[in-house]
């Protein structure tokens, strides 16, 4: 019995540390759409990113009109895996430069994000 507590302590303490030693940022990385794009105004749009760490705990994914500060979507939470993501939106028909924004965290306080601008003609 004290073999299998000492065992168990041990891989605890093993687990805790590989946590605390964790120094690298989950990343991201967005496939589409890519920065300075074109698109008519109206069409349709597919968004396309990955996130990846082997701790990630959350994400928000925002869409912005910075033409007015306007933010036309908002997602994202807690997770405890990879995020892989291929939606469609339709693009607003009275934007004209657009921006995707990107967080992701990991359980040890390592943070990233990642911007994309676009643009409606």
């Amino acid at each position: 019995m004290k073999k299998l507590t000492i065992v168990v302590l041990m891989t605890l303490s093993f687990a805790a540390c590989k946590k605390i030693s964790d120094k690298t940022a989950p990343i991201i990385t967005i496939t589409s759409p890519t920065d300075g794009q074109m698109f008519g105004k109206g069409d349709s749009m597919s968004v396309v990113y990955t996130i990846t760490d082997e701790d990630l705990h959350e994400y928000s994914f925002d869409w912005i009109n910075t033409t007015t500060g306007d933010t036309l979507t908002t997602e994202g939470g807690h997770t405890h895996g990879n995020v892989s993501v291929n939606k469609k939106f339709k693009l607003p028909s009275d934007a004209f430069n657009l921006k995707i924004l990107i967080n992701a965290e990991d359980h040890t306080g390592n943070v990233n994000s990642k911007s994309v601008n676009f643009h409606t003609m």
